[in-house]
Protein backbone atom coordinates (compact mmCIF):
# COMPACT_ATOMS: atom_id res chain seq x y z
CA UNK A 1 0.00 0.00 0.00
CA UNK A 2 1.47 3.20 -0.94
CA UNK A 3 2.05 6.40 1.36
CA UNK A 4 0.25 9.75 0.21
CA UNK A 5 2.57 11.89 0.92
CA UNK A 6 1.35 15.43 2.50
CA UNK A 7 0.13 17.88 0.61
CA UNK A 8 0.28 20.71 3.09
CA UNK A 9 2.79 23.06 2.66
CA UNK A 10 3.73 23.63 6.78
CA UNK A 11 4.62 19.82 6.80
CA UNK A 12 7.88 21.05 5.28
CA UNK A 13 8.07 24.89 6.23
CA UNK A 14 8.31 23.72 9.87
CA UNK A 15 10.56 26.82 11.15
CA UNK A 16 9.24 29.62 13.21
CA UNK A 17 10.27 31.64 10.04
CA UNK A 18 7.31 30.23 8.41
CA UNK A 19 5.19 31.18 11.00
CA UNK A 20 6.11 34.94 10.63
CA UNK A 21 5.50 34.76 7.18
CA UNK A 22 1.81 33.34 8.28
CA UNK A 23 1.64 36.17 10.65
CA UNK A 24 2.55 38.77 8.30
CA UNK A 25 0.22 37.60 5.76
CA UNK A 26 -2.89 38.30 8.32
CA UNK A 27 -1.65 42.17 8.70
CA UNK A 28 -0.55 42.33 4.86
CA UNK A 29 -4.70 40.91 3.75
CA UNK A 30 -5.59 44.67 5.23
CA UNK A 31 -4.58 45.80 1.45
CA UNK A 32 -5.24 42.35 -0.12
CA UNK A 33 -8.12 44.71 -2.15
CA UNK A 34 -10.46 41.65 -0.56
CA UNK A 35 -13.02 41.96 1.06
CA UNK A 36 -13.49 39.17 3.70
CA UNK A 37 -9.41 39.11 3.89
CA UNK A 38 -9.30 42.27 4.47
CA UNK A 39 -11.99 41.69 7.36
CA UNK A 40 -9.81 39.13 8.84
CA UNK A 41 -6.77 40.96 9.05
CA UNK A 42 -8.98 44.24 10.58
CA UNK A 43 -10.23 41.63 13.56
CA UNK A 44 -6.75 40.00 13.65
CA UNK A 45 -5.23 43.41 14.35
CA UNK A 46 -7.74 44.71 16.60
CA UNK A 47 -7.68 41.57 18.50
CA UNK A 48 -3.87 41.77 19.36
CA UNK A 49 -4.45 45.85 20.47
CA UNK A 50 -7.50 44.38 22.74
CA UNK A 51 -5.41 41.95 24.28
CA UNK A 52 -2.89 43.74 25.13
CA UNK A 53 -4.62 46.74 26.63
CA UNK A 54 -7.39 44.68 27.98
CA UNK A 55 -10.13 47.03 26.12
CA UNK A 56 -13.00 46.24 23.81
CA UNK A 57 -12.16 49.00 21.02
CA UNK A 58 -12.33 49.10 17.26
CA UNK A 59 -9.36 50.93 16.13
CA UNK A 60 -10.15 53.20 12.72
CA UNK A 61 -7.08 51.87 10.61
CA UNK A 62 -6.11 53.78 7.58
CA UNK A 63 -3.04 52.04 7.05
CA UNK A 64 -0.70 49.83 7.80
CA UNK A 65 3.21 49.41 7.27
CA UNK A 66 4.34 46.05 7.77
CA UNK A 67 8.16 46.23 7.94
CA UNK A 68 9.81 42.66 7.89
CA UNK A 69 13.32 41.84 10.15
CA UNK A 70 13.09 45.16 11.46
CA UNK A 71 15.37 45.50 14.56
CA UNK A 72 15.45 41.34 13.95
CA UNK A 73 11.92 41.52 14.96
CA UNK A 74 10.06 38.52 14.13
CA UNK A 75 6.59 40.59 13.21
CA UNK A 76 6.94 44.46 13.11
CA UNK A 77 4.02 46.83 11.91
CA UNK A 78 2.82 49.92 12.36
CA UNK A 79 -0.69 50.88 12.50
CA UNK A 80 -2.17 54.47 11.60
CA UNK A 81 -5.52 55.17 12.47
CA UNK A 82 -7.59 58.46 10.50
CA UNK A 83 -6.39 60.84 13.26
CA UNK A 84 -2.85 60.06 12.64
CA UNK A 85 -2.01 58.40 15.81
CA UNK A 86 0.59 55.49 15.14
CA UNK A 87 0.56 52.34 17.14
CA UNK A 88 3.83 50.03 16.80
CA UNK A 89 3.18 46.00 17.30
CA UNK A 90 5.77 43.97 18.07
CA UNK A 91 5.07 40.17 17.58
CA UNK A 92 7.48 37.65 18.91
CA UNK A 93 6.97 34.44 17.63
CA UNK A 94 7.90 31.32 18.75
CA UNK A 95 7.16 27.41 17.98
CA UNK A 96 8.88 25.25 21.15
CA UNK A 97 12.09 27.73 21.71
CA UNK A 98 12.12 30.26 24.35
CA UNK A 99 13.46 34.31 24.81
CA UNK A 100 17.34 34.52 24.82
CA UNK A 101 19.45 37.33 25.49
CA UNK A 102 17.35 40.00 26.79
CA UNK A 103 15.67 39.97 22.90
CA UNK A 104 12.31 41.09 24.37
CA UNK A 105 13.48 43.87 25.94
CA UNK A 106 15.94 45.12 23.46
CA UNK A 107 13.08 45.32 20.84
CA UNK A 108 11.05 47.40 23.02
CA UNK A 109 13.96 49.67 23.34
CA UNK A 110 14.75 50.08 19.92
CA UNK A 111 11.15 50.50 18.60
CA UNK A 112 10.82 53.19 20.76
CA UNK A 113 13.88 55.01 20.38
CA UNK A 114 13.16 55.03 16.49
CA UNK A 115 9.41 55.72 16.11
CA UNK A 116 9.46 58.24 19.49
CA UNK A 117 6.49 56.64 20.77
CA UNK A 118 6.07 55.67 24.47
CA UNK A 119 7.18 51.96 25.57
CA UNK A 120 4.22 51.70 27.00
CA UNK A 121 1.90 52.32 23.98
CA UNK A 122 4.19 49.75 21.79
CA UNK A 123 1.81 46.45 21.46
CA UNK A 124 3.63 43.95 22.87
CA UNK A 125 3.03 40.08 22.29
CA UNK A 126 4.28 36.68 22.97
CA UNK A 127 2.88 34.39 20.01
CA UNK A 128 3.59 30.93 20.97
CA UNK A 129 2.38 27.69 19.38
CA UNK A 130 4.26 25.43 21.81
CA UNK A 131 3.69 24.71 25.50
CA UNK A 132 4.14 28.08 27.53
CA UNK A 133 7.20 27.71 30.00
CA UNK A 134 8.40 29.22 33.37
CA UNK A 135 11.16 31.72 31.34
CA UNK A 136 8.56 32.44 29.09
CA UNK A 137 6.19 33.59 31.84
CA UNK A 138 9.09 35.29 33.37
CA UNK A 139 10.57 36.82 30.38
CA UNK A 140 7.55 38.62 29.53
CA UNK A 141 5.94 38.99 32.42
CA UNK A 142 8.95 39.73 35.65
CA UNK A 143 9.65 42.58 36.53
CA UNK A 144 12.80 42.21 37.94
CA UNK A 145 14.10 41.05 33.90
CA UNK A 146 13.94 44.49 33.09
CA UNK A 147 15.24 46.20 35.78
CA UNK A 148 13.28 49.18 36.05
CA UNK A 149 10.62 50.42 38.54
CA UNK A 150 8.65 52.82 36.02
CA UNK A 151 5.15 51.67 35.87
CA UNK A 152 2.94 51.64 32.74
CA UNK A 153 -0.85 53.08 32.82
CA UNK A 154 -1.83 49.62 31.37
CA UNK A 155 -0.60 46.90 33.46
CA UNK A 156 1.08 48.71 36.57
CA UNK A 157 3.73 47.11 35.42
CA UNK A 158 7.02 48.27 33.57
CA UNK A 159 6.32 49.17 29.97
CA UNK A 160 8.39 46.71 28.81
CA UNK A 161 5.55 43.68 29.38
CA UNK A 162 4.83 41.04 26.88
CA UNK A 163 1.08 39.56 26.25
CA UNK A 164 1.60 36.10 26.23
CA UNK A 165 -1.03 34.67 23.65
CA UNK A 166 -0.66 30.80 23.06
CA UNK A 167 -1.60 28.18 20.40
CA UNK A 168 -5.41 28.09 22.23
CA UNK A 169 -5.74 31.60 21.16
CA UNK A 170 -4.97 31.50 18.09
CA UNK A 171 -6.77 28.27 17.08
CA UNK A 172 -9.92 29.75 18.55
CA UNK A 173 -9.42 32.85 16.04
CA UNK A 174 -8.38 31.19 12.87
CA UNK A 175 -10.84 28.35 12.83
CA UNK A 176 -14.07 30.77 13.24
CA UNK A 177 -13.24 31.88 9.51
CA UNK A 178 -14.32 29.49 6.36
CA UNK A 179 -12.19 31.07 3.71
CA UNK A 180 -11.57 29.84 0.46
CA UNK A 181 -7.75 30.73 0.84
CA UNK A 182 -5.01 27.44 0.28
CA UNK A 183 -2.51 29.08 2.81
CA UNK A 184 -5.11 30.16 5.59
CA UNK A 185 -6.69 26.40 5.55
CA UNK A 186 -3.22 24.79 5.59
CA UNK A 187 -1.74 26.59 8.84
CA UNK A 188 -5.65 25.82 10.39
CA UNK A 189 -4.80 22.40 9.23
CA UNK A 190 -1.00 22.42 10.31
CA UNK A 191 -1.35 24.07 14.07
CA UNK A 192 -4.62 22.04 14.98
CA UNK A 193 -2.27 18.75 14.41
CA UNK A 194 1.30 19.59 15.19
CA UNK A 195 0.17 21.88 18.41
CA UNK A 196 -3.39 22.34 19.38
CA UNK A 197 -3.96 18.82 19.93
CA UNK A 198 -0.88 18.26 21.63
CA UNK A 199 -0.93 20.17 24.03
CA UNK A 200 -5.06 20.77 24.55
CA UNK A 201 -8.23 18.47 24.39
CA UNK A 202 -9.73 19.26 20.98
CA UNK A 203 -13.00 17.55 22.13
CA UNK A 204 -13.17 19.79 25.79
CA UNK A 205 -10.39 22.64 24.67
CA UNK A 206 -9.01 22.15 27.90
CA UNK A 207 -5.41 22.34 28.19
CA UNK A 208 -4.00 18.25 28.96
CA UNK A 209 -2.64 17.22 32.24
CA UNK A 210 0.08 14.92 33.08
CA UNK A 211 -2.58 12.70 33.62
CA UNK A 212 -3.54 12.67 29.87
CA UNK A 213 -0.49 11.03 28.81
CA UNK A 214 1.17 7.71 28.75
CA UNK A 215 4.70 6.19 28.56
CA UNK A 216 4.45 6.48 24.51
CA UNK A 217 4.53 10.47 24.63
CA UNK A 218 6.97 10.66 26.76
CA UNK A 219 9.56 11.29 23.44
CA UNK A 220 8.18 14.73 23.32
CA UNK A 221 9.37 17.27 24.87
CA UNK A 222 5.57 19.09 26.23
CA UNK A 223 4.98 15.81 27.87
CA UNK A 224 8.89 16.03 29.59
CA UNK A 225 8.36 19.14 30.96
CA UNK A 226 5.12 18.23 32.24
CA UNK A 227 6.56 15.19 34.61
CA UNK A 228 9.45 17.57 35.90
CA UNK A 229 7.07 20.61 36.20
CA UNK A 230 4.87 17.57 38.55
CA UNK A 231 7.67 16.45 40.74
CA UNK A 232 9.03 20.43 41.18
CA UNK A 233 5.41 21.65 41.88
CA UNK A 234 4.85 18.50 44.68
CA UNK A 235 7.71 19.76 46.15
CA UNK A 236 6.62 23.15 46.27
CA UNK A 237 3.46 22.34 47.40
CA UNK A 238 4.58 20.34 50.40
CA UNK A 239 7.04 23.17 51.45
CA UNK A 240 9.65 20.81 50.97
CA UNK A 241 12.21 23.25 48.97
CA UNK A 242 12.14 26.85 48.37
CA UNK A 243 13.82 26.65 45.25
CA UNK A 244 12.96 29.55 42.66
CA UNK A 245 15.07 27.75 39.98
CA UNK A 246 13.07 27.52 36.80
CA UNK A 247 13.20 24.34 34.71
CA UNK A 248 15.80 24.63 32.29
CA UNK A 249 14.45 23.53 28.40
CA UNK A 250 16.30 23.37 24.90
CA UNK A 251 15.16 21.89 22.27
CA UNK A 252 18.44 20.89 19.81
CA UNK A 253 16.71 19.65 16.26
CA UNK A 254 14.33 16.80 17.31
CA UNK A 255 16.13 16.19 20.46
CA UNK A 256 14.45 17.37 23.52
CA UNK A 257 16.86 18.49 27.15
CA UNK A 258 14.26 19.38 30.36
CA UNK A 259 15.88 19.68 33.70
CA UNK A 260 15.42 20.86 37.04
CA UNK A 261 18.38 21.78 39.51
CA UNK A 262 16.91 21.67 43.39
CA UNK A 263 19.87 21.53 45.32
CA UNK A 264 23.20 23.19 44.84
CA UNK A 265 26.26 23.06 47.01
CA UNK A 266 28.02 26.48 47.17
CA UNK A 267 31.34 26.68 44.67
CA UNK A 268 30.89 22.75 44.39
CA UNK A 269 27.79 20.92 42.12
CA UNK A 270 24.51 21.30 41.50
CA UNK A 271 21.72 18.30 41.77
CA UNK A 272 19.27 18.41 39.12
CA UNK A 273 16.78 15.36 37.14
CA UNK A 274 16.09 15.25 33.73
CA UNK A 275 14.39 12.61 31.31
CA UNK A 276 16.35 10.76 28.77
CA UNK A 277 16.55 7.98 27.11
CA UNK A 278 18.97 5.14 28.33
CA UNK A 279 19.48 2.23 25.64
CA UNK A 280 15.62 2.19 24.30
CA UNK A 281 13.91 3.31 27.69
CA UNK A 282 13.12 6.19 28.89
CA UNK A 283 14.23 6.96 32.60
CA UNK A 284 14.14 9.85 35.17
CA UNK A 285 17.75 10.51 35.83
CA UNK A 286 19.09 12.34 39.26
CA UNK A 287 22.28 13.64 38.19
CA UNK A 288 25.05 15.38 40.30
CA UNK A 289 26.70 18.15 38.50
CA UNK A 290 29.78 19.56 38.97
CA UNK A 291 30.70 23.05 38.42
CA UNK A 292 34.08 24.18 36.63
CA UNK A 293 36.19 24.72 39.45
CA UNK A 294 35.33 21.26 41.00
CA UNK A 295 38.47 18.94 41.78
CA UNK A 296 38.54 15.53 41.66
CA UNK A 297 38.98 15.06 45.01
CA UNK A 298 35.80 16.86 45.85
CA UNK A 299 34.02 14.62 43.62
CA UNK A 300 35.15 11.57 45.04
CA UNK A 301 33.97 12.93 48.07
CA UNK A 302 30.60 14.44 47.38
CA UNK A 303 29.24 11.54 44.31
CA UNK A 304 29.92 8.76 47.12
CA UNK A 305 27.61 10.23 49.65
CA UNK A 306 24.77 11.35 47.40
CA UNK A 307 25.06 7.64 46.17
CA UNK A 308 24.86 6.08 49.50
CA UNK A 309 22.21 8.46 50.57
CA UNK A 310 20.18 6.88 47.70
CA UNK A 311 20.74 3.53 48.33
CA UNK A 312 20.35 3.90 52.25
CA UNK A 313 16.50 4.89 51.24
CA UNK A 314 16.31 1.97 48.95
CA UNK A 315 16.90 -0.10 51.75
CA UNK A 316 14.35 1.20 53.37
CA UNK A 317 12.21 -0.67 51.31
CA UNK A 318 8.68 1.14 50.47
CA UNK A 319 6.60 0.90 47.15
CA UNK A 320 9.48 2.67 44.96
CA UNK A 321 12.22 1.02 46.54
CA UNK A 322 12.31 -2.05 43.26
CA UNK A 323 11.79 0.90 40.90
CA UNK A 324 14.53 3.14 41.56
CA UNK A 325 18.07 1.97 40.73
CA UNK A 326 21.30 3.46 42.23
CA UNK A 327 24.05 4.77 40.31
CA UNK A 328 27.60 3.20 41.02
CA UNK A 329 29.24 6.81 40.58
CA UNK A 330 31.24 8.17 37.39
CA UNK A 331 34.17 10.63 38.72
CA UNK A 332 36.44 9.31 36.30
CA UNK A 333 39.00 11.90 34.69
CA UNK A 334 38.66 12.41 31.11
CA UNK A 335 41.97 12.49 28.17
CA UNK A 336 42.47 13.73 25.18
CA UNK A 337 41.69 17.67 25.02
CA UNK A 338 40.13 17.82 28.17
CA UNK A 339 42.92 16.09 29.70
CA UNK A 340 42.67 16.01 33.31
CA UNK A 341 39.12 17.24 33.87
CA UNK A 342 36.38 15.40 35.48
CA UNK A 343 33.24 13.84 34.25
CA UNK A 344 30.80 17.38 35.16
CA UNK A 345 27.40 15.09 35.17
CA UNK A 346 27.49 11.66 37.00
CA UNK A 347 24.24 9.73 38.03
CA UNK A 348 23.29 9.58 41.26
CA UNK A 349 19.90 6.98 40.53
CA UNK A 350 17.16 6.76 37.87
CA UNK A 351 13.77 5.47 37.16
CA UNK A 352 12.65 3.40 34.35
CA UNK A 353 9.25 5.16 33.06
CA UNK A 354 8.42 1.67 31.00
CA UNK A 355 7.52 0.22 34.13
CA UNK A 356 3.60 -0.47 33.69
CA UNK A 357 2.77 2.61 36.26
CA UNK A 358 1.10 6.09 35.05
CA UNK A 359 3.49 9.14 34.60
CA UNK A 360 1.73 11.12 37.43
CA UNK A 361 2.21 7.61 39.58
CA UNK A 362 6.14 7.82 38.40
CA UNK A 363 6.31 11.67 38.87
CA UNK A 364 4.95 11.09 42.90
CA UNK A 365 7.11 8.56 43.20
CA UNK A 366 10.25 10.31 42.42
CA UNK A 367 9.23 13.43 44.44
CA UNK A 368 8.68 11.23 47.14
CA UNK A 369 12.69 10.05 46.69
CA UNK A 370 13.52 13.54 46.32
CA UNK A 371 12.00 14.50 49.51
CA UNK A 372 13.89 11.42 51.45
CA UNK A 373 17.10 12.26 49.55
CA UNK A 374 16.67 16.02 50.94
CA UNK A 375 15.78 14.69 54.55
CA UNK A 376 18.96 13.00 54.72
CA UNK A 377 21.31 15.80 53.09
CA UNK A 378 19.81 17.87 56.04
CA UNK A 379 21.47 15.41 58.36
CA UNK A 380 24.48 14.43 59.06
CA UNK A 381 25.42 11.59 56.79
Amino acid sequence: MSHTMSQNIFDYATSELSQDAFISLLVAWFDSGNSELEAISKNFINSLYNEYFKSSIVLNIKSIKLKQQYFKIDVYFEVQEENGNIIPFIIEDKTWTEPHSEQLKRYVNRVAKSTGIEKGKIVKIFFKTGHITEKDKYDTQNIHYVNSTQKDEYHNKVPYYYKILDVQWMWKFISKYQVDNIIFNQYVDFIQKEFYSKIYDVNNNLKKELKDWEYENVKDGYVQYAIIENIKNSLLEKGIIENKNKIGYVRNGKAWNTWWTFYEEANQYGIFFKIVPIGKKWRIRLVEYSYKDTTVEQKKESLPKNIAISKKILEKGGYYSNILCSSKGNYQIKSGKNKGKIVRESEIVNLNLDNGLTLVQNAQIFSEFIEDFLAYKNEEF
